[in-house]
């Protein structure tokens, strides 16, 4: 875990894997949420900082991210997928009237 690229993650190829070892995977472009920022107004933010929300796409349902469970290779990832290069930092605790 916190790696975001395959060259990150330690793995051997000098070991005697069998094909019972192998592994699949199922990626999709089109995930379940967006996710989006928003200023202490519930405005979009256009800064690339504020409170970070997920709308599922298939009932339009809106919320604010939890903090449990949360890591920064989590933050990563959701800055990676709204367009971003990476998490500079990320906190939890704060409340804005818009929550």
């Amino acid at each position: 875990t916190g790696n975001t690229s395959f060259a990150d993650c330690s793995h051997d190829t000098q070991h005697n894997c069998g094909h019972s070892e192998d592994v699949f995977l199922s990626c999709a472009q089109d995930c379940n949420y967006n996710f989006y920022l928003v200023d202490e107004n519930g405005n979009t933010s256009t800064t690339g900082a504020g409170l970070l929300v997920a709308s599922r796409k298939l009932t339009k349902e809106n919320g604010t991210v939890c903090d449990d469970s949360f890591s920064d290779t989590s933050a990563t990832v959701i800055c990676k997928e709204m367009g971003y290069n990476c998490s500079v930092y990320w906190s939890s605790g704060e409340e804005w009237e818009t929550q």
